[in-house]
């Protein structure tokens, strides 16, 4: 599967409707690393999102996943929808639709699939393959909702459709073909590493690995390139093994609890290697908020390398992150890859993409020119109070 784009509207920090595409531009820098194609288009193989703290990166990861979530199980639960939430700095986004839309590549068939809600209820949702609308509901009642030629299947299922459940949900629960195969392209191809879920992620790399023996080898080797200490592994126990040594000769090991003696750098990379390889071997997207906390430069660097490439990703897979590692403004990166960030003073986000900007020269440094603010989505009053301090035009 390939993603193709997001769109948010009055989605928490997105107030406006918003646009986010891993589609690549005419640009032909760096195309044969950090891009791909097929009969649909050229895609990008990475993304890296720039900005100030709380200024709406995570909400992007938040809208995907939300997306997948809802797609998945909204049939399951009377509140899942209840837990979106609108944009709240403007009294007339507190009674209006939260609109989701989402686009991917199936088997080089484009699909897109979109829905609004309003107090927990389906008032408007939408399913489109290469353009042809596959069906179109206009309330949350079923009887508003019209299948189309290829979708005809689902007709029956209309009825089960509750006014809290979206429709894509509800047939793919109930066997029709092309909604099962769309919810689970969606569900199993996009991975999404979250803050703050060490222990239960960290099992989940580890529960990988078992049912992958090659995947632990590949992840020891990795481990062991980052001067980890860590010889072998073992996933049953949750246990790392180190070498003993008596005068420079290894004479014995010793196996260490992974969650007491590791450091949260080595935690942090141990999750992340589990799903890279999964995404790597599969073909599909992942998604890391903050990609470089905890972690040194030159590991982030090693891991946008592996899906910049063509050897270690023949499969096409997608890596999307937020980071404030700007030194990677200075790396083998295209302007397409590069996203910001920024809250405009009603406190709306503002995506935009550095290939907006017209006349970027590469021979110019991105990092020198985002720095000093050229790009906004920097924290402006440290930035402009830093200036000051410089100029000597005083104190912060």
């Amino acid at each position: 599967m390939i993603l193709k784009s997001v769109k948010m509207k009055n989605f928490l920090s997105y107030k406006d409707e918003t646009l986010f595409t891993m589609e690549a531009t005419e640009d032909d820098e760096y195309d044969e690393l950090n891009t791909f194609e097929d009969k649909t288009g050229k895609y990008l193989k990475s993304t890296l999102i720039f900005g100030a703290n709380a200024s709406g990166k995570t909400n992007l990861i938040n809208a995907i996943d939300f997306l997948k979530e809802a797609i998945n199980t909204s049939i399951l639960a009377n509140n899942s929808l209840k837990h979106l939430e609108p944009f709240k700095f403007d009294k007339k986004n507190t009674t209006e639709p939260i609109t989701l839309e989402i686009s991917v590549i199936i088997d080089e068939d484009e699909y897109r699939y979109g829905f609004a809600v309003l107090d927990n209820a389906v008032i408007r949702e939408w399913f489109l393959k290469n353009e042809d609308r596959l069906f179109e509901r206009i309330s949350p009642s079923w009887e508003d909702i019209e299948v189309f030629e290829e979708f005809n299947e689902a007709e029956p299922i209309k009825r089960f459709t509750r006014k809290n459940a979206l429709f894509i949900s509800t047939t793919s629960a109930l066997n029709e073909l092309i909604s099962m195969k769309f919810v689970a392209e969606i569900t199993g191809g996009i991975n999404i590493l979250r803050k703050n879920k060490d222990l239960d992620q960290i099992k989940d790399t580890m529960e990988y690995m078992e049912k992958n023996p090659s995947v632990k080898n590949s992840i020891l080797e990795y481990l062991k390139k980052t001067d980890t200490g860590i010889e072998g592994l073992d996933c049953e126990e949750m246990n790392t093994i180190h070498n003993v040594y008596d005068n420079s000769k290894k004479v014995d090991e010793i196996r260490l609890s992974f969650m007491k003696y590791q450091s949260s750098g080595v935690k942090k990379l141990f999750i992340m290697l589990g799903p890279i390889f999964k995404t790597l071997s599969d073909g599909s997207v992942l998604l890391i908020d903050e990609i470089d906390s905890r972690l040194h430069p030159s590991i982030v660097r090693m891991i946008l390398s592996m899906y910049n490439s063509i050897d270690l990703n023949p499969k096409k897979a997608q890596l999307i992150c937020s980071t404030h590692d700007v030194l990677l403004l200075d790396g083998d990166i295209r302007s397409d890859q590069v996203w910001f960030t920024e809250k405009n003073k009603y406190g709306a986000t503002e995506l935009y993409s550095l290939a907006d900007f017209e006349g970027i020269d590469k021979k110019d440094s991105i990092l020198k020119s985002y720095l000093l603010g050229i790009y906004g989505a920097v924290p402006k009053r440290i930035y402009l109070s830093d200036m000051n301090m410089e100029r000597g035009q005083g104190d912060v």
